[in-house]
C-alpha cells in the first residue's frame, strides 16, 4: 500500500541521514540527539544526549511494535531512553521496537509515575499531535481515568 511505501521510504532517509550525513542534510535535524535533561519520578537520569525517548501509555509505538518492557499501572506511563549514539541505536531499533534490552546501562526501559523534560527542542509530538514549545520544562504524567459502563441489555448489546 501507499501508506507503507511511504513509511519505508522515511525509513530509508533516516538512516541515510545518520550514517551518511552530508547527503540527507534535510533529515540532520530529525536524526540529531535530543539533549536535555530527563527527569524519572524526581531523579535525574546521568545522560544529557539521547537517541531515543519515547513516552506513552498504550505500550505500542507504531504498527509491530511493543518495545516497553513490564506491566504499567493505572497511574504510570512506559517510558524508553537510550543514550547511545544515533549509529548505535539505528543498528539495533528493530530489535528494540521489539523489546529487546540491551545489556546497556544507558538504556533505559521502565514505567514512570512523572517524566520531566528539561530541554531546548521547540517541538514535541504527543499522541501524534505536534506542539510547539511554551518554553520551561515539559512534565508528562497519567491523568484521571474514566471507566465507560454499558448497561447489560441494552441497545448494541449482543444479548438483548
Amino acid at each position: 500500500s501507499k501508506e507503507k511505501l511511504a513509511a519505508a521510504l522515511m525509513l530509508a532517509r533516516a538512516l541515510g541521514a545518520v550514517f551518511f550525513p552530508r547527503f540527507a542534510n534535510g533529515l540532520r535535524e530529525v536524526v540529531a540527539p535530543l539533549e536535555a535533561t530527563i527527569r524519572v519520578n524526581g531523579r535525574a537520569l546521568p545522560y544529557e544526549r539521547y537517541s531515543v525517548f519515547f513516552a506513552n501509555t498504550s505500550g505500542r509505538l507504531f504498527l509491530g511494535s511493543s518495545p516497553f518492557v513490564g506491566d504499567r499501572a493505572e497511574d504510570e506511563l512506559y517510558f524508553a531512553a537510550y543514550a547511545a549514539s544515533t549509529r548505535q541505536v539505528s543498528a539495533t531499533f528493530p530489535l528494540l521496537a521489539r523489546g529487546w534490552r540491551p545489556d546497556d546501562p544507558r538504556y533505559i526501559n521502565v514505567t514512570a509515575r512523572r517524566l520531566v523534560l528539561e530541554t531546548a527542542e521547540k517541538i514535541y509530538t504527543i499522541d501524534g499531535e505536534i506542539f510547539e514549545s511554551a518554553g520551561g520544562a515539559l512534565e508528562l504524567s497519567v491523568g484521571p481515568t474514566v471507566r465507560i459502563a454499558v448497561r447489560s441489555g441494552g441497545r448494541g448489546d449482543p444479548g438483548s
